[in-house]
């Protein structure tokens, strides 16, 4: 049967351009809100992207014949993990996070939407009425949606000093995520398996055929440091660090974006009080 899902058909096109018309429609609805419910506001969002992560979760265990182990339940993705940290923002209140929900985790998801691992997965995702396809494609759009919603409300505001916690903090996540898919793929040792089944977190492991990291990893090679108890600990260091100057490029475009935006606004702001002025 022929997909339903092909790369950059109208579907496609249709699924990278939902969460900005997603943006639009909940910013126009709540552009009267006081800073107190725009918060609540977004508490819910984000519980409604978890659901979608959830709902995801028990339909892959039920298809899978609930297989066990299988790393892809445990919610340590990229995307998968900001919706936790999207929801701790709201709960908190803390800008160190709604910086990196909008420095890191809304490219990933928008990247994700536009490099779309639909027509990789015809099986699931070409039924449009499962919960992964719901999940992909409405998952993601939240995940886009909810940093631009923060900003429009005025919920983080970024500064050379945020930058530079928000660098250090995600390349600490990241050496803990590639810890983290190393030991969960301990029981596989000795056995042939296919790397699809295998934990790979923030792909620190593989890249599941995702640009631009395949060829970051094509330029290094896969090494297994065997003085870590009998070499499991596998990593490709230059494909690491490619990755990681891949995130901080990232996080310094959109604070770049952030800054050029309020320097936009102030110079509209501006402009309009010079208008207000009464003329004698």
């Amino acid at each position: 049967m022929e997909p339903l899902f092909k790369s950059w058909s109208f579907l496609h096109i249709l699924t990278i351009v939902f969460p900005l018309l997603l943006s639009i429609l909940v910013i126009f609805l709540t552009r009267k809100v006081t800073k107190k419910q725009s918060y609540t506001i977004g508490y819910i969002l984000s519980i409604v992207g978890i659901s979608t992560l959830l709902a995801r979760n028990i339909e892959i265990f039920i298809v899978s014949g609930y297989q066990w182990p299988n790393w892809d339940l445990i919610p340590l993705q990229l995307c998968h993990v900001a919706n936790f940290v999207l929801l701790a923002a709201y709960i908190s209140k803390k800008e160190i996070l709604f910086g990196i929900a909008y420095t890191i985790f809304m490219p990933g998801a928008l990247m994700a939407l536009v490099f779309s691992m639909i027509p990789n997965l015809p099986e699931l995702f070409n039924l449009w009425y499962s919960a992964r396809t719901i999940a992909y494609i409405f998952g993601h759009a939240i995940l886009v949606m909810l940093p631009i919603y923060s900003l429009y409300h005025k919920h983080l505001t970024i500064t050379i000093k945020k930058i530079l916690q928000i660098t250090l903090l995600v390349a600490g996540i990241y050496i803990v995520e590639l810890v983290i898919s190393n030991l969960l793929n301990i029981s596989f040792m000795g056995m042939t398996v296919d790397d699809s089944i295998k934990a790979n977190y923030f792909h620190t492991i593989h890249t599941n055929n995702t640009f631009p990291l395949t060829l970051f990893y094509q330029m290094g090679i896969d090494l297994n440091l065997n003085h870590v108890y009998g070499g499991w600990f596998k990593v490709n260091y230059i494909y690491i660090l490619m990755c990681f100057l891949l995130g901080v490029v990232v996080i310094f475009a959109f604070s770049g974006i952030y800054y050029l935006g309020s320097f936009i606004n102030k110079k509209i702001y501006q402009i309009k009080e010079l208008k207000d002025i009464p003329k004698e």
